[in-house]
């Protein structure tokens, strides 16, 4: 029986919850058995009364390992709020903690949008689940590429975009999808709203549900979701739109091996474009007179201006 479960053991005989909180587990793995023998332990004040002697002692102490080279030594991490700013920062571990977490969520992806704008989940909220990524490096690089070659010019063009759905886990994912709440499978939102996982060619992609105020205000003047779909077909790099029936509401995805393929669950139900429709190709604007002309986003990101730049993969 290690240091570590020799205390626990004594604590639980002392009556003591058997949860001890964090950062009383990192303290009692910082102790020499010999010191918590010495001066033992039956409260939680006894124990916070001996933990300076314990990292002193610990400090003390030898290190029985040969420290390594500097050279190979893993760099330190930047602290702060603008962790992922350059190419070659550590990558950031999944994240598990509430700490973790608000620093994921600081990440910046484009000139407007941070990772926390898309990580609310409905599901996940109600049904007690962390709405967060295994592989943080990967959802900030796709999401990266969502929002600046997507989001960032619709919303410079049309005004404020609001984020209805975006990144789900694979396990928020399921979720909805076994419950019938409007989930498809983990295996077809890989590398669109699971943005943390590859699609099955191994590509980068990420996806958002959002509506656009700006299109709810004049839907009533008549006009329609396949005008702005076909603004955004003549305009934008996307994969793949999805118009709903609710404030005509879609899902735009970037992907790497883009699709280019608008789908409506507006009845008729149905394809309104796709590679190898007769009206895929060549120049739509008689069906979106009156829309805006592309307003075009400065470039985001480290050499474009901006001290503090962001990380693409």
């Amino acid at each position: 029986m290690n240091t570590h479960d020799k205390v626990i053991c004594l604590l639980r005989r002392q009556g003591l919850p058997r949860s001890l909180p964090y950062v009383y587990r990192v303290c009692l793995r910082m102790m020499s058995w010999n010191v918590f023998h010495q001066y033992g332990c039956c409260t939680f004040n006894r124990l916070l009364l001996i933990l300076p002697i314990a990292f002193r002692t610990q400090r003390a102490q030898p290190s029985a390992s040969k420290s390594k080279p500097a050279s190979q030594r893993p760099a330190r991490r930047k602290t702060g709020p603008h962790l992922f700013t350059t190419m070659d920062e550590k990558s950031m571990r999944a994240p598990h903690t509430v700490r973790s977490a608000e620093e994921f969520g600081r990440a910046r992806l484009s000139h407007s949008f941070f990772m926390r704008d898309f990580l609310y989940s409905e599901i996940a909220s109600i049904n007690g689940m962390a709405n967060l990524p295994d592989n943080p490096d990967l959802a900030i690089a796709a999401g990266s590429a969502l929002c600046q070659h997507l989001l960032e010019p619709l919303q410079a063009t049309f005004g404020r975009l609001a984020i209805r759905s975006s990144y789900r886990s694979p396990e928020v994912n399921s979720f909805g999808c076994a419950h019938r709440l409007s989930c498809a499978s983990n295996e077809k939102n890989r590398a669109r709203h699971t943005w943390d996982t590859r699609s099955k060619d191994g590509g980068m992609g990420a996806l958002a549900c959002i509506v656009i105020p700006w299109l709810v205000d004049r839907l009533e003047t008549g006009i329609s979701w396949q005008a702005m779909a076909w603004w955004i077909h003549d305009n934008l790099p996307y994969s793949d739109l999805q118009f709903f029936p609710k404030l005509a509401a879609f899902n735009i995805g970037w992907h790497e091996n883009p699709k280019r393929t608008i789908y409506s669950f507006i009845e008729p139900r149905g394809f309104l474009t796709k590679p190898g429709f007769d009206n895929h190709n060549g120049d739509h604007s008689h069906l979106y007179p009156g829309f805006p002309e592309l307003v075009r986003v400065a470039p985001f990101g480290p050499g474009a201006g901006n001290p503090l730049g962001n990380r693409l993969f």
